[in-house]
């Protein structure tokens, strides 16, 4: 099949990140990446630590879009009803996203 139109893969996603005031686009396979693991290969610095879902240092909040996330150990109910994600678990189930850093 042919690429699409604005020259992504099929299959991408893309993703617009704020972080440290900075906000930054990068596009992403959600078959392949996780949100975390597309911003490093994308050359982005963001918080992370274990990268397996236990610590938090990676939450962020989703503001547009929606994500599956592979594991969950650290984020409260709450967090998630807020829309807290942990991204290096997450995984984009819509064509676009946008998650925030900067949010408490």
């Amino acid at each position: 099949p042919a690429a699409p139109a604005d020259g992504s893969a099929a299959g991408d996603v893309g993703v617009d990140i704020r972080v440290d005031g900075v906000n930054r686009h990068y596009q992403m396979d959600p078959a392949t990446q996780t949100v975390l693991g597309a911003a490093r290969d994308a050359g982005l610095e963001l918080p992370f630590s274990c990268e397996a879902g236990m610590c938090c240092t990676c939450r962020c909040k989703l503001v547009e879009g929606h994500v599956e996330m592979d594991a969950n150990f650290s984020l409260e109910t709450w967090e998630i009803e807020s829309g807290f994600i942990l991204s290096c678990q997450a995984r984009p189930t819509t064509p676009r996203i946008s998650v925030d850093f900067d949010a408490v």
